[in-house]
């Protein structure tokens, strides 16, 4: 400022020094009032050049400025200006660098919270909606897309009503922001897919007061319920299970106390009934425990290199006697004999499994033939019968636990209804899959695929 002053003064003095030379030696020739115009002239034109010339470091100082801050925003502020540090704008210039290096860290700061937020909402389970005062949707992620079957363009911005087709949602969201309470409900929801949703509305108090909007928090819990409906109906259908043959039981151990004992032939036939029913309990309870080990991961299985004629004959010959007292046919069909990775013992109880149903519904006279396809990939396991066949309406039901075709003659057979879901099981375990074709009154076939390697086994 002190350069600028002085640089005024001199030039003001040399503006006044020129027009008063001018007047002394214009006295006597020139008229007063011209030399006093003119003078005046020279004056005002020599202060207002004074001025100017004192103040143009200081315009180009400012433009400079000026372009500067006009720049910052395209450049978050990264930017700094460079100055002289003898000028009189330094201070000023310093101080703005200074502020801009505290603006850019804050932003830094911000940017880095807010990709934390976007991240902890892009990979949170749950599925999460920010809506206005209005209703208007203001933010979704990427799991609140999925649960509302729409993208976030067609989200947001719009009105949570006409934007997510759930009713019973957009009334609970309507409720919040009019009452401003938290609200907490479990909603079925049918659009994309049905759904349950356990669905939190908060209100977002505003700083200053009043109303804020709505935050709502969409977890999915359409799988948990369906396990406990499943637990529910598993533990139904053991207590059902479990029953039958207890009451059998009791009621012939009664019966024979009752003074049927003393009859020779009654007793032998009540005590070979009580042991056949206290078999079938056995067997069921040993194999709703292997199957709760083979479910819970707690099965560990041997596997290795095994050729499929050696264990399918072998299986074979497990149910050749009960199937020559059926009049059965059984058949062993082969081909280059296929050689897979799978657990000797469970595999052969997949096939026994299998075998012992086919012999168990294929009336006398019939025919069960077992196949083996080889497949780059692995190899088919085939089981055909032309038993009693089972109804389309079964099939999709036919591994669920208990789940009996014919309920009558599988208790006559001492069938628990576990051994088709203990096979998928352990078929699954094997990293295979299992089919199933039947036609009602023609037979039934199985197939179960075993891949040639295990994806864990070592090379």
């Amino acid at each position: 400022m002190r350069r600028l002053i002085w640089r005024i003064f001199w030039f003001a003095m040399a503006a006044v020094f020129v027009p008063g030379l001018f007047a002394v030696l214009s006295v006597g020739r020139i008229p007063v009032p011209a030399v006093v115009l003119i003078g005046g002239l020279l004056l005002g034109s020599g202060l207002y050049g004074a001025i100017y010339w004192g103040l143009i470091p200081h315009l180009r100082t400012l433009d400079e400025l000026t372009q500067f801050l006009q720049k910052i925003p395209g450049q978050r502020f990264t930017q700094r200006l460079y100055h002289d540090p003898l000028s009189e704008a330094a201070p000023f210039i310093r101080a703005l660098n200074q502020l801009l290096d505290q603006i850019e860290i804050q932003m830094n700061i911000g940017e880095e919270y807010r990709q934390r937020l976007i991240s902890l909402l892009e990979n949170m389970a749950s599925g999460v909606m920010l809506l206005d005062p209005r209703g208007r949707i203001l933010l979704v992620n990427a799991m609140a897309e999925r649960l509302l079957g729409s993208s976030r363009k067609e989200l947001i911005g719009r009105q949570h009503i006409a934007a997510s087709h759930h009713y019973e949602l957009g009334q609970l969201i309507d409720r919040c922001l009019q009452s401003g309470q938290r609200f907490k409900q479990e909603l079925t929801v049918y659009y994309p897919q049905e759904r349950v949703l356990d669905v939190h509305l908060s209100p977002i108090a505003r700083p200053g007061g009043g109303k804020g909007g709505v935050v709502v928090v969409m977890h999915d819990i359409t799988e948990i319920r369906r396990l406990e409906r499943l637990r529910s109906e598993f533990v139904a259908n053991v207590s059902h299970e479990l029953r039958t043959p207890l009451t059998a039981v009791k009621g012939f151990a009664e019966t024979l106390l009752d003074g049927a004992m003393h009859e020779p032939e009654t007793l032998q036939a009540f005590l070979e009934i009580i042991l056949h029913e206290s078999d079938r309990l056995h067997r069921m309870i040993g194999e709703l425990l292997d199957l709760s080990k083979i479910e819970s991961g707690q099965v560990r299985l041997d596997f290795r290199r095994i050729h499929l004629k050696e264990h399918l004959e072998a299986v074979l010959r497990l149910v050749h006697v009960e199937a020559e007292e059926r009049q059965l046919t059984l058949q062993l069909h082969v081909e280059d004999d296929p050689v897979i990775e799978a657990d000797p013992d469970r595999f052969r109880q997949i096939l026994l499994n299998l075998l012992s149903n086919a012999v168990t519904y294929t009336p006398p006279g019939g025919k069960i033939e077992l196949f083996a396809e080889s497949r780059p990939d692995g190899a088919w396991v085939r089981v055909r019968d032309t038993g009693i066949g089972i109804p389309k309406e079964d099939l999709p039901h036919l591994f669920e636990r208990f789940y009996r075709v014919d309920k009558a003659r599988s208790r006559e057979s001492g069938g628990t209804g576990l051994g088709l879901a203990i096979v998928k099981h352990l078929v699954e375990a094997h990293h295979g899959r299992i089919e199933v074709e039947s036609e009602l009154g023609s037979g039934s076939q199985f197939s179960v695929f075993f891949p040639a390697r295990q994806p864990d086994m070592p090379e």
